[in-house]
């Protein structure tokens, strides 16, 4: 029994070490979890590369929260988080002392003066880091996008200064994501309005994909053409108008003879008319298709008694003068004069104009203008789309791979140009013109409403400043056709398509590359039956509809098939509608938990900036 006391005291410590040893490691374990969930919490709350009092406040309920206070006993806990690289990195220093159960009962029966507790320190660090990364951001530039905004301060802003803000914020996340690393982040561009400004990609590209670029091919735009009249000749009627006096007794005087012989037009009958003619004949081939004519009239005489002696003869000379004219389109002739316009569909040839795209210098005249009026126009590079069917129901069909119906070719991403109907045509606006609906020609007509936005850009590495200056310069103007805006996108982004070579550059650091599109628009659908887009003056060229009240339906359809297109290609779709409600069309466009609603300028940031970390990769460093 002494032995066996004499060994207990021993044995307690040995065990008791073994206990206090293994909760002082369980703490620590524990502690270094709540660091690291501190710290990514941190980190994902930096945002706009700041970390500021919310993200630490964010940083330390994740710690509090995974390591409650007087877990196993601990007293004095600390969690410090602090970053020193802007939020790029995140680091923490997290301490507490755990008492030590077993072992300080053994000190207390031995009357040996121990420690009692165990200071446990932990270190940690988050970082946002992100893989290779394709951006496609398709943009509404149009006209609302001027109005004004609450910026989620108390103030107020644009729509569009709210937009160049969050994207400059997207990028910061992004860059602060791959900062130090060797992953490559690429950014594409499709501002869209009514058009989008692709033409300068597609000439680039091939300049036999555009009608007209590599010969003298016309284009059929509504549009007008004037008119010119040339004079050919004279026709020249003279006769002598002799009143009948067994009708008209009060002719008794010479006075009311001549009263209608002032060069007065006389509605009356009592005039017996003889008359004879000589005619100067037009020119051969200039038939007569007008004239202007001018009669003269004048007293001729007051003649002796006829029949009796009551009544005497009223005469008067009548001289008819018609200008004969031939109608022409050109106007090259010297003796043309300008009548008026004609407003109808013209093909007006287009090369000389395409070709302007390539020159900072080189104009054509716009040719629906008269002769000497000479307005210069250059291509800015907007296009008209290729051609398409009149169709309710699109919709893209996973065995082919395409959208049907396959004569929709508007709606094929991929393919390219083979003839006329494939090609793209060169957005014109200042020959676009429409009239009253259901005419074919008129006499009048109204200039459209147009609108060309801002270059798209096709995927490529940027520096911020680069970024920024591209942000820059977008402006607003122009109507809302978001299928427009996507097909276009999904045509930049695709990997099958025609630019797919840019879209499959391999990255440098040989990794996978994940494909995004975000879509933005701060409204509904907004079409017009006479507004000039890229699929022409809808009243009349009836492309995608003859009936202008089904017209958003019709376009709205299209985007829902091209939205399906894309992420069928694994790209994944983020839908942001901006001081507009997000509809059901919308939210069906988007991926999975990718569609978004901001209702202030604020909002709209945090979105981007949301969108960003979530294509970035948030991890431990530590």
């Amino acid at each position: 029994m002494a032995m066996m006391a004499a060994a207990l005291i021993p044995l307690m410590a040995m065990v008791g070490g073994a206990v206090d040893i293994s909760r002082v490691q369980m703490v620590k374990t524990r502690l270094q979890q709540a660091c690291d969930a501190g710290v990514l919490a941190g980190r994902k709350a930096v945002g706009d590369g700041t970390f500021d009092n919310d993200a630490k406040s964010r940083s330390a309920s994740f710690f509090k929260a995974n390591f409650p206070t007087g877990y196993q006993g601990t007293s004095n806990t600390s969690f410090s988080p602090y970053s020193n690289n802007g939020g790029t990195t995140v680091q923490a220093t997290a301490s507490t002392n755990i008492p030590y159960v077993i072992m300080d009962k053994v000190y207390s029966i031995t009357g040996s003066k121990a420690a009692t507790k165990k200071a446990v320190t932990v270190n940690c660090d988050a970082k946002m880091e992100v893989g290779n990364s394709d951006i496609m951001m398709v943009l509404d530039t149009t006209g609302s996008m001027d109005y004004s905004i609450s910026n989620g301060s108390g103030g107020t802003t644009t729509r569009m200064a709210s937009l160049k803000a969050a994207m400059k914020s997207f990028n910061s996340t992004l860059a602060a994501a791959a900062s130090g690393t060797n992953a490559r982040i690429r950014y594409g561009f499709v501002p869209y309005s009514g058009t989008v400004n692709t033409g300068k990609l597609i000439y680039d590209l091939n300049r036999d994909y555009l009608i007209g670029a590599n010969n003298l091919e016309t284009y059929n735009y509504q549009s007008r053409r004037a008119v010119y009249k040339i004079q050919t000749g004279t026709s020249t009627n003279s006769w002598v108008e002799t009143l009948d006096p067994t009708r008209w007794d009060d002719y008794t005087t010479s006075s009311n003879c001549t009263r209608f012989g002032n060069n007065q037009s006389t509605p009356y009958i009592y005039y017996s008319t003889s008359y004879s003619s000589t005619f100067n004949p037009s020119p051969s081939g200039n038939p007569v298709t007008s004239g202007d004519t001018t009669t003269t009239y004048s007293y001729n005489s007051w003649g002796s008694p006829n029949y009796n002696s009551t009544y005497r003869t009223c005469k008067r000379n009548v001289t008819q003068t018609v200008k004969t004219y031939t109608e022409t389109y050109n106007g090259d002739l010297p003796t043309a004069t300008f009548s008026h316009y004609e407003y109808s569909q013209v093909g007006w040839p287009i090369r000389s104009y395409i070709n302007t795209i390539g020159s900072n210098s080189a104009t054509v005249n716009v040719p629906s203008e008269k002769k000497g009026d000479n307005i210069p126009s250059r291509w800015a590079g907007c296009i008209e789309e290729r051609d398409t069917t009149q169709t309710s129901n699109p919709a893209y069909n996973g065995s082919s791979k395409k959208i049907t119906p396959s004569s929709a070719y508007d709606l094929d991403i991929d393919s390219a140009p083979t003839n006329f109907a494939t090609k793209w045509r060169p957005y014109w606006p200042e020959v676009t013109y429409y009239r009253s609906s259901g005419t074919s020609s008129s006499t009048s007509g109204t200039k459209s409403q147009t609108a060309c936005p801002q270059k798209a850009q096709l995927l490529s590495t940027m520096s911020t400043s680069a970024f920024n200056t591209y942000a820059d310069s977008l402006y607003s103007d122009g109507g809302t056709y978001h299928d427009i805006g996507a097909i276009w996108g999904a045509r930049l982004a695709s990997p099958d398509g025609i630019f797919a070579t840019n879209v499959n550059e391999a990255a440098g650091n040989g990794g996978y590359v994940s494909r995004h599109l975000i879509f933005m628009t701060d409204g509904q659908l907004d079409t017009g039956a006479t507004y000039y887009s890229a699929y022409g003056v809808e009243r009349h060229d009836g492309r995608v509809t003859n009936d202008v009240n089904n017209q958003t339906e019709r376009h709205i359809s299209r985007f829902r098939a091209v939205c399906d297109a894309i992420k069928a290609k694994g790209i994944r779709l983020w839908v942001i509608a901006f001081a507009t409600s997000l509809n059901s069309d919308m939210t069906a466009c988007a991926s999975p938990d990718s569609a978004f609603v901001s209702s202030d300028s604020a909002t709209l940031n945090a979105t981007f900036v949301q969108i960003a970390q979530s294509i970035a990769d948030l991890r431990l460093s530590k």
